[in-house]
């Protein structure tokens, strides 16, 4: 994988750069007005080609996220989690579970919900358990 596409900031998804280093978390928190999040789901029924996705666009992560879990993933009453995100390399192969498709779709978005809480440290990480596994070392 390139690097971009390792940390889902590829051509599918958000035209934005990786943050890192001290710091990282309040520029995530506070991203650029001219930033544009890019909504890339691909609804079941538009599976046939040409493939049309969403493109509602966004200027905020939180607005993106919020679109794509209250439109498109669905509430409890859907009973397959199947991620529709545009060039996704999973296929439409089913997650077991709501919470774990809300996690895959993270990759494509580039959220990063989970802040390190010591000072300096600017970390942000996807998923819950890698910002533990990071606060025990």
């Amino acid at each position: 994988y390139a690097a971009p596409q390792l940390h889902g900031y590829g051509p599918m998804n958000v035209n934005m750069a990786a943050h890192h280093g001290a710091g990282a978390f309040f520029r995530y928190m506070r991203q650029p007005i001219k930033q544009e999040l890019i909504c890339k789901w691909i609804e079941p029924e538009q599976l046939a080609n040409p493939k049309k996705s969403c493109n509602k666009t966004f200027s905020t992560m939180h607005e993106l996220v919020t679109h794509v879990t209250v439109e498109h993933v669905g509430g409890p009453e859907q009973s397959n989690h199947i991620c529709f995100w545009e060039e996704c390399p999973r296929e439409g192969k089913p997650f077991k579970a709501k919470y774990k498709l809300v996690n895959h779709i993270r990759v494509h978005t580039g959220e990063k919900p989970f802040p390190c809480p010591f000072p300096g440290c600017g970390k942000v990480f996807a998923r819950s358990e890698n910002l533990k596994i990071h606060k025990r070392t």
